[in-house]
């Protein structure tokens, strides 16, 4: 009975000693005086036991000279940037950096600011130094900071280097999120000059996933056409186009236009000026040479089953596709259309460089040995003459102007064979070209004509 007995006085003994020592450790710190309480810290500068006017003053002194020196990390989890507070005018407040260590055990229950001065206390903490920055300056940074890091996204595409296809998979891109990048900045910076900071990015979906290329698995047709890479002006304008289409997906009935897919022939797009045919005649406007990638994807259109919908003959033959499998372009009133009627997506390839054109179109034939070729029946027009009177030529004199020029009329036929055995023929197109004619000037009153042309 002895022993239980000064077990327990024992036990009672000890629980008032550790009470005394509570009791005395909470008078000493106090949290309900007007100090901010010991084991406080503001950017590693102490401020416990301070008052909060005598803790900001001490601040204001510990970083008047060293705070612009600091700098802060920004990353995208790849790259650093250094970024120094001067650079962004970052101004501190120490008030309210004080205010966030005072309040932390004089606000709550008298049982909530006990249990946070003892912690405080027993642990220590740092405060962050809280501020601003020049909201402008921080956009600079940042707007250099994307222009280094944006990436484009890539579609999807296909490539035939041997003649096998090949999908290519896709990737995505990325551009700053630049209202998202500052408010993780502030709140980082006031959560204590924190870093590294990351950085906000938003995904770019490219056009074109592998998964919508599914169902192509050979190529339809190719076509090729030569033009002069020393004609620079024009070379431009093919290869802006050609590089304009390459990548195109058209999905199963929708409708292909090549108006639509180029948009407008301006400079901005650094179309440059070079001839197209204008009344016969060439002359020079903003995008000539497009139609050469007109004609090119026009040819590989005939190779496939592809309905074409719209297609316009130049009014005068051109020299990079034979007599009518031309196809040009004028504004929004000529265009180049197709509707895929294959049931499986279509997709364009289209390359201009060094010389040549190549645009290849990939899908799928579905229709076993079926094949298709192109004949044309030609008609040569002649050129009319015209005799025009020239008072300042003498009596019985002549001059030619203008040599005259031959036109054609041209009937377009796909025809379709089958284990090398003709099915089908279909009349695609009917074109005519008109002749130029021959003009002469005479000095013989009464002997004019107008040499009417057909």
């Amino acid at each position: 009975m002895r022993l239980k007995s000064s077990r327990v006085w024992g036990v009672v003994l000890t629980f008032q000693l550790i009470l005394t020592l509570v009791l005395s450790n909470v008078l000493t710190f106090k949290p309900w005086d007007d100090k901010i309480s010991q084991g406080a810290f503001a950017s590693n500068v102490e401020i416990g036991g301070m008052p909060p006017a005598q803790a900001a003053e001490v601040l204001s002194r510990s970083f008047e000279d060293s705070l612009n020196n600091r700098v802060v990390l920004l990353t995208d989890g790849e790259r650093n940037w250094s970024v120094s507070l001067s650079d962004i005018n970052f101004k501190p407040d120490f008030n309210q950096t004080v205010d966030a260590a005072y309040n932390f055990d004089h606000q709550g229950s008298v049982s909530e600011r006990l249990t946070r001065s003892w912690t405080l206390r027993q642990n220590q903490a740092d405060f962050p130094l809280q501020g601003t920055f020049d909201t402008d300056k921080m956009v600079t940074l940042l707007n250099q900071i994307d222009s280094s890091t944006y990436r484009e996204p890539q579609s999807s595409r296909i490539e035939s280097p041997d003649g096998n296809l090949v999908i290519v998979k896709e990737q995505l891109g990325r551009r700053l999120n630049l209202e998202a990048s500052l408010d993780q900045i502030r709140q980082d910076l006031n959560a204590g000059l924190s870093t590294p900071i990351p950085l906000v990015f938003d995904t770019l979906e490219p056009t074109i996933r592998e998964s919508d290329l599914h169902g192509i698995h050979q190529i339809m047709a190719i076509y090729t056409t030569i033009y002069n890479p020393n004609d620079v002006n024009r070379s431009t304008n093919v290869e802006i186009a050609a590089r304009t289409i390459n990548g195109l997906l058209v999905k199963p009935d929708q409708v292909f236009s090549l108006n639509e897919s180029l948009g407008p022939r301006v400079a901005e797009k650094g179309y440059k000026p070079a001839p197209v045919f204008s009344n016969q005649k060439l002359v020079k406007d903003i995008g000539g040479g497009i139609c050469q990638v007109a004609t090119t994807l026009y040819n590989a259109l005939l190779q496939t089953r592809l309905e074409i919908t719209e297609r316009w003959p130049h009014s005068s033959p051109i020299t990079y596709a034979p007599l009518g499998l031309d196809a040009t372009l004028a504004g929004n009133t000529y265009d180049l259309k197709f509707l895929n009627n294959t049931g499986v997506p279509v997709y364009i390839s289209a390359t201009a460089e060094k010389g040549i054109v190549t645009v290849t179109i990939y899908g799928t034939a579905g229709e076993g040995q079926v094949t298709r070729r192109i004949v044309t029946e030609k008609e040569v027009v002649a050129p009319p003459t015209v005799v025009k009177y020239d008072q300042n030529l003498p009596m019985g004199e002549s001059k030619v102007i203008q040599k005259g020029k031959e036109g054609y009329k041209v009937k377009v036929y796909r025809i379709t064979e089958v284990a090398g055995q003709e099915t089908g023929r279909e009349m695609l197109s009917d074109n005519y070209y008109r002749p130029q004619p021959t003009i002469i000037n005479t000095g013989d009153p009464g002997t004019e004509t107008k040499g009417e042309m057909k």
